[in-house]
């Protein structure tokens, strides 16, 4: 720990289970799960006392709870360690890192690696699933960092942590194994709520010894926090199609516009919608994880959740100070009649042309593949997303790689002299460059640039201000709301 982390004012409070980050290439891969919560305690400059179990007014998004103090807890904690609990918007701007636990489901028989030659059936998980996974949770954290690409001190505020690998794999010459449960072609969530898949999982009730818990229990008592389940492609082009589980499905909290969360409302906001299948009272996430891709695909759905939290009215305090940053605002920035990119570029066409044009580094004109003419200017107040990131010529589309200006770097920090935000080049190219031997940044999926995009948004530490000058907040901590 450096700076203010190592002031003799400063005093940690730290109870860590084996399940903690140092520990993770070692012994957490061995078939014995780790404790019930990562972090009994952790508070930097106090112990936690009954005030920090209550709930304050955590405000809306740019306002600030009770205790305007730097950010110095630790979630999940002895106190709070469950997804959306009070206690995380109620300590929101106090929150100095979050540790998740993660439930990795291992239904890959075999698979063909980012890099190398087959894994074949049989295969060590700790040796041969745990570099990629640890290759997951690496790259979270690099994209986590605020503003890491120019700030080398950054800390990273996202370190998920393995509660437990679940071997289901078969002895089958199946891709993946019988054991995912499927449907109609599908995977059925409904089966992964059953008991008989909670036996799968192993984990016991820590308050009902000798039963084990289903996956709903695993995350209302806080053991887990989101689930990768691993899944194989075909191997050849000529195999039959493999069914792998949604890019991500999450059932969400619903919150109001002051964070504070709405009695017995949870809702879809993924595809498709796993509220029924899985009846959770919270917010309960699921990724697919492909252990042929790269970390940067993991990174890819996850600014699709981002996307998604701003279409459900979920977190509309976050969807209001966001809107801009995502490109999702044309409607009231531009007057436009569509919200967003996606309204009017369909997916491209070898033949169709772009769909958006730069007649300079911060105008937008529609191109000859837009289903609606649209010239807007300047579009350098945002900072896109990871399918119409700021240099978009159409969906998923960066033709040329064009050079244009953005405020990624510098969103909400109103820091040009006309109160705007100092806007900056971006290209894939400048991106990457940036993150040019940093260890752990993702690859595939366009790598560097959504960990550029993740990393602009205001997180730990953030100075950026609404326009009517209230504070934001770290935007990663709705992740858990």
């Amino acid at each position: 720990m450096t700076g203010a982390w190592r002031s003799p004012r400063v005093r940690a409070v730290v109870l860590v289970w084996l399940c903690s980050l140092a520990s993770l290439r070692s012994a957490l891969w061995a078939a014995a799960g780790c404790a019930p919560h990562p972090v009994d305690a952790v508070i930097l400059g106090t112990e936690l006392d009954a005030g920090d179990g209550g709930v304050d007014n955590a405000g809306a998004e740019g306002g600030t709870s009770a205790d305007a103090s730097p950010p110095t807890l630790i979630w999940p904690n002895a106190v709070s360690h469950t997804n959306s609990d009070a206690w995380i918007a109620a300590h929101h701007d106090q929150i100095a890192q979050m540790q998740p636990q993660v439930l990795v489901l291992d239904f890959a028989n075999r698979f063909q690696p980012e890099m190398g030659s087959v894994v074949q059936a049989g295969y060590d998980i700790q040796q041969t699933l745990g570099p990629i996974v640890q290759q997951h949770i690496d790259a979270f954290a690099v994209a986590s960092r605020y503003q890491g690409y120019k700030n080398a001190n950054a800390p990273a505020f996202l370190q998920y942590q393995i509660k437990k690998v679940v071997d289901l794999r078969d002895s089958t010459s199946a891709v993946n194994s019988g054991q995912l449960p499927v449907t109609n072609g599908s995977v059925d969530y409904a089966q992964l709520a059953t008991q008989t898949f909670g036996d799968l999982i192993g984990i016991e009730d820590p308050d009902n010894a000798g039963t084990n818990l289903t996956l709903c229990g695993l995350f209302e008592k806080g053991i887990i926090h989101e689930v990768w389940a691993v899944t194989a492609d075909p191997l050849l082009a000529t195999d039959p199609p493999t069914v792998r589980f949604a890019q991500v499905a999450e059932t969400k909290q619903v919150y109001d516009a002051t964070n504070v969360a709405v009695a017995g409302q949870l809702a879809c906001t993924s595809s498709p919608c796993i509220a029924q299948a899985l009846p959770c009272s919270v917010t309960t996430r699921i990724y697919d994880f492909n252990p042929g891709r790269g970390a940067g695909c993991q990174l890819f759905v996850n600014g699709l959740v981002w996307q998604q939290y701003l279409r459900a009215g979920v977190l509309p305090a976050f969807a209001k100070a966001g809107r801009t940053f995502f490109d999702f605002d044309f409607d009231t920035r531009f007057n436009a009649p569509f919200p967003s990119f996606y309204s009017v570029c369909p997916a491209p066409t070898p033949d169709g042309g772009a769909c958006i044009t730069w007649p300079s580094e911060t105008r937008a004109v529609s191109g000859p593949a837009a289903s609606i003419a649209f010239d807007f200017s300047p579009m350098s107040a945002g900072c896109g997303n990871v399918v119409f990131p700021p240099n978009a010529t159409g969906e998923s589309v960066q033709e040329g790689d064009i050079t244009v200006l953005t405020s990624c770097e510098n969103y909400g920090l109103r820091n040009a002299a006309s109160g705007a935000d100092v806007t900056t080049p971006y290209s894939n190219a400048i991106a990457a460059s940036d993150y040019m031997g940093v260890a752990g940044v993702a690859t595939d999926c366009g790598g560097a640039q959504p960990t550029y995009i993740l990393a602009s948004m205001p997180g730990l530490g953030t100075s950026a201000t609404a326009a009517d000058g209230t504070p934001m907040k770290n935007w990663w901590v709705y992740l858990f709301y």
